[in-house]
């Protein structure tokens, strides 16, 4: 039997938790113990009722709206420690699986060993699916750039999705973590409060010789509407967009560039890297992802 906690932050979004649960529950095959851990960050629409009332089995821990994405992932994992599981799964609230996930899962447990990360492959929920988070093939450290295996938001057939691939990026809508390697690497890193920690755990990994990979038969389906205010996929304005370098919760947080300039670049290279980072997502706003966002107003 395979022990895995998965662990899932939520804030305020207690149908797409409820949803995510019974699929958890209803796909759940015999060779893996899942062990439900919700990490509920400040959520005042019902959240918690609805745990205690129809989840009994799912662990909660209750915390406050200022302990964003990866202080609940490091709350999630600590507790997680108490039941000395083999691994950890990193989950959204409002994600879907695909409906082999978990003997997917189990197959790709066969294969590999406690030195391996493995990531699963995310993509729009909306039809045609499209490729949000398809793995790094090569980082350009010097410039902090990822060279992608897909196009953002490359169309692709479900069936011609397989297989495994080294990636230097992961995504925490699925990372599949031995328990081991999370204790080493002291869990994610609560600087990044809200984008970002999950991208340096996978290179902390790597850089501590440990394998990370990414799992095309690993399907996630994402919300790409509900993702981080400015996001330059989704069109939220313009003055949102430009607000959102200065804050830093946003995926465009200029302050997230500069600590991950310094883990993970060149420090000499961070007034470049910041411009980079400027022009680069200016550019994806205006112009790079225009045809998706009209796709998301249709």
């Amino acid at each position: 039997m395979i022990e895995i906690a998965v662990i899932i932050p939520t804030h305020n979004r207690k149908l797409f938790l409820e949803k995510l649960l019974l699929q958890l529950i209803n796909n759940a095959i015999a060779e893996i113990s899942q062990k439900l851990i919700v990490v509920v960050s400040g959520s005042t629409d019902g959240t918690i009722e609805m745990l205690k009332s129809d989840f009994l089995d799912v662990k909660i821990i209750v915390g406050n709206d200022n302990w964003w994405y990866t202080k609940c992932m490091n709350e999630g994992f600590r507790f997680a420690e108490k039941q000395n599981p083999d691994f950890v799964l990193t989950l959204n609230d409002d994600i879907i699986l695909s409906d082999d996930y978990f003997s997917q899962l189990q197959s790709l447990i066969s294969k590999t060993d406690k030195t391996t990360i493995i990531n699963s492959i995310s993509l729009t929920a909306e039809k045609p699916h499209r490729v949000v988070n398809g793995g790094v093939k090569k980082y350009i450290r010097w410039r902090g750039k990822s060279i992608r295996y897909f196009r953002p938001f490359q169309e692709m057939p479900l069936a011609q999705l397989s297989g495994l691939y080294p990636t230097w990026i992961i995504s925490g809508r699925g990372i599949l973590i031995p328990y081991n390697i999370l204790k080493e690497l002291n869990y994610f890193d609560e600087k990044f409060p809200q984008y970002g920690s999950d991208d340096d755990f996978g290179l902390r990994a790597i850089k501590a010789g440990y394998k990370v990979l990414i799992s095309r038969d690993l399907k996630i389906f994402e919300n790409t509407r509900l993702t981080s205010k400015g996001a330059a996929f989704n069109k939220d304005g313009t003055i949102t967009f430009i607000k959102s370098f200065f804050n830093k919760y946003s995926v465009n947080s200029l302050q997230k560039t500069i600590r991950y300039t310094i883990k993970h670049g060149y420090a000499v290279l961070l007034p470049l890297n910041i411009l980079i980072t400027i022009i680069g997502t200016s550019y994806a706003y205006f112009f790079k992802y225009r045809k998706y966002k009209a796709t998301q107003n249709e």
